[in-house]
């Protein structure tokens, strides 16, 4: 991969700026200073031109809005600018009243272009001030440039004890830029959008410390601790014609050795998915340099629409109902199903003592690990034969893939069950004082239990009590999670999580307790 830097250009600038004060309105009478700003060594804006023995300058433009600040100040946003005929320079314009910021004892001028690149300050004023830096995921590349909105260059002048009337700054470029040319697509169909996935940050939201001596620390937390808020993996080029290369902006990342897919959707809907992996030395986007590379999709054919799994859906084997959908992830191609029966009311385990250390609490995407809590449940068995434990014994039975859910997935079990987002949404309602379902929740109920008798009509509702309605808080059916509470101060668990169906509850018990137990399983399309 070729990466060239960007031609730089001298751009001259008046700019003056209210500090402090949101706007200079209310000023009116008070003393203001104009400073012109000279802008060297510029990238320019917006557009890359046609280049020129390889080289790409970048316009201007009269949209283009800056954002300036004196001395981490609350920005504002320049408006009426005015670029050159041929947008290689311009100037613009804005005032500045006499206030803290134009008499503090040291004095240093920022600015951002464009202005929606920089949503605000952080730590201002303090000894380690930083701007919060936006790179948009969404973007319109133009024929021969990326999207104006994420050109995003930065400036930070000298440091002056008064406000001279001249002030030199040299914009630089915050984001990194692609090139990418699609070639040989079998497809005469016009394309709607290209999606650009890594595993990775290409977009979202960091820092730049204007204070840093050089670059790396300039360009603070990209992917490291704490990471970029709101982070984006995948970048999403509108456009309706690949046969021009498209251009893109993105974090300054290093993806060499690393793989990118790319995914091509049509105007009917039809998809082309490729995947690459940059060779060592390529894929390293820096800020400031343009990185061209080249696809081929000459051998991949349009992607087989796979329909996703919808919560209530009836999962099936063989023509075989299996279980019924509570879970679906965000691409909808993987599903966790409960099973259509139950283990009979027992202990958690005829050990109630001694702790297997299965107090794992896995976040809701991290399915893997609600799955390994029962496998690590069962190579603690191993060690003790004269422990037994019903409901792994019924999980076994039902065959591979097939485990004791985890204290999240009954969780979100209970979600699904109540017609509910997440478990959040029920769980604060029930905990303060007995109250009966609602008349949407009792209704989504209903819709669970008639899905589970739908898939077999000898299935075993979740919740067999009937008196749930009166809102008596002991009443509905608990299942026993594969999850220990904390151990005590004698090194003993005696306590498992558990959750009831009808009225709501998530909470601890003694393992003495005679509750259900209802297995789960992960699905993929």
């Amino acid at each position: 991969m070729k990466m060239m830097k960007l031609w730089m250009l001298v751009v001259v600038a008046t700019i003056a700026s209210a500090c402090s004060k949101q706007d200079v309105a209310g000023f009116e009478g008070a003393a203001t200073k104009t400073v012109q700003f000279i802008a060297t060594d510029a990238a320019g804006r917006t557009i890359f031109g046609e280049p020129e023995e390889g080289v790409y300058p970048v316009l201007w433009q009269e949209d283009d809005m800056i954002s300036v600040s004196l001395n981490m100040c609350d920005r504002k946003p320049v408006s009426a600018l005015n670029p050159t005929s041929d947008g290689t320079s311009a100037t613009f314009t804005a005032s500045y009243p006499e206030d803290e910021a134009t008499n503090a004892a040291e004095k240093t001028f920022y600015a951002v272009v464009p202005n929606t690149g920089i949503s605000q300050f952080y730590n201002k004023g303090k000894d380690d001030p930083r701007f919060i830096i936006k790179v948009l995921a969404d973007q319109t590349p133009r024929a021969n440039s990326c999207d104006p909105k994420v050109q995003i260059l930065y400036a930070q002048s000298a440091t002056y004890s008064t406000i001279p009337e001249q002030v030199e700054m040299s914009f630089k470029h915050w984001c990194a830029y692609g090139c990418m040319t699609i070639k040989n697509l079998n497809t005469t169909e016009k394309i709607a959008k290209v999606q650009l996935t890594v595993d990775s940050y290409l977009a979202g939201s960091t820092y730049w410390r204007p204070t840093a001596e050089n670059e790396v620390d300039r360009l603070y937390n990209i992917g490291g601790s704490p990471a970029p808020k709101n982070p984006e993996k995948t970048i999403t080029l509108n456009t309706s014609s690949v046969e021009n290369p498209l251009w893109f902006a993105t974090l300054p990342v290093d993806l060499s050795g690393k793989e990118m897919t790319i995914k091509l959707t049509t105007e009917n809907g039809d998809t082309y998915t490729k995947t690459i992996t940059f060779a060592n030395g390529d894929g390293n986007f820096q800020a400031g340099r343009i990185a061209k590379f080249s696809v081929s999709f000459a051998d991949v054919a349009k992607d087989v629409v796979v329909e996703p799994f919808e919560l209530l859906e009836v999962y099936k084997e063989n023509g075989v109902a299996q279980g019924v959908v509570f879970w679906v992830s965000e691409d909808g191609q993987t599903a966790k199903i409960v099973s259509l029966d139950r283990c009979e009311a027992t202990a958690w385990s005829s050990d109630t003592t001694t702790p297997t250390k299965v107090t794992a609490k896995p976040e809701v995407q991290q399915i893997e690990d609600c799955a390994a809590n029962m496998s690590s449940v069962v190579n603690w068995l191993k060690d003790h034969t004269d422990v037994t434990m019903n409901i792994v014994s019924f999980c076994q039975a039902k065959g591979d893939g097939w485990y004791w859910p985890a204290y999240y997935d009954l969780c979100q079990l209970a979600a699904a069950y109540n017609g509910v987002a997440t478990h959040n949404d029920i769980k604060n309602k029930y905990a303060s004082s007995p109250v009966a379902p609602s008349t949407e929740e009792a209704a989504a109920q209903k819709a669970f239990e008639d899905k589970l008798k739908e898939a077999d009509p000898e299935a075993t509702p979740l919740n067999t009590n009937t008196s749930v309605s009166t809102g008596t808080k002991g009443t509905g059916d608990r299942y026993w999670a594969c999850r220990e509470d904390a151990v005590d101060a004698n090194n003993q668990s005696k306590k498992a999580f558990y959750v009831q169906y009808g009225y709501h509850t998530a909470t601890s018990a003694a393992k003495t307790n005679k509750f259900f137990g209802r297995a789960v399983k992960v699905v993929t399309k």
